[in-house]
């Protein structure tokens, strides 16, 4: 009684050890995410996955969100004070599930809304300190606050 009982134990254990370590041999599954399938430029600088679960990825031509299929694409446009300062994306920070912060080439930090795509933007001075309105001024306090 003894052995079958120490025999049933044994089979048990391999059986359990042989599902854990299949579970580890199995190869990962990427998914390449390239200029070809839509990214906006090959030189990624800044990478960040939101509480939604997309990945916004800051590039040298812009800032690209990709929901595992398709992108969308963020470009600065001169006569659009409300879109991103430069295309050249170097950093990208969550704040909570509205905002992103942004920062760009030109050193200027861009406050993006998820929801409306749009952009309210926090200047450099020439001393390295953020020019900001009053009402700015109260987020970014509540952001650092936090």
């Amino acid at each position: 009684m003894k052995i079958l009982r120490i025999f049933l134990v044994t089979q048990i254990f391999l059986y359990l050890m042989s599902w854990q370590l299949y579970g580890h041999s199995r190869d990962p599954k990427f998914k390449q995410i390239s200029v070809d399938r839509g990214l906006s430029h090959i030189a990624v600088y800044a990478i960040l996955q939101d509480m939604q679960g997309f990945l916004w990825i800051g590039t040298a031509n812009g800032l690209n969100r990709y929901d595992g299929n398709k992108f969308l694409k963020f470009y600065s446009d001169k006569d659009d004070n409300q879109s991103l300062s430069n295309d050249t994306v170097r950093a990208i920070v969550e704040q909570d599930e509205e905002i992103i912060w942004i920062l760009s080439a030109d050193g200027v930090l861009n406050k993006f809304s998820k929801n409306t795509f749009r952009v309210n933007r926090l200047s450099l001075n020439t001393h390295g300190r953020i020019k900001f309105s009053g009402e700015t001024r109260a987020q970014l306090s509540d952001l650092f606050n936090e």
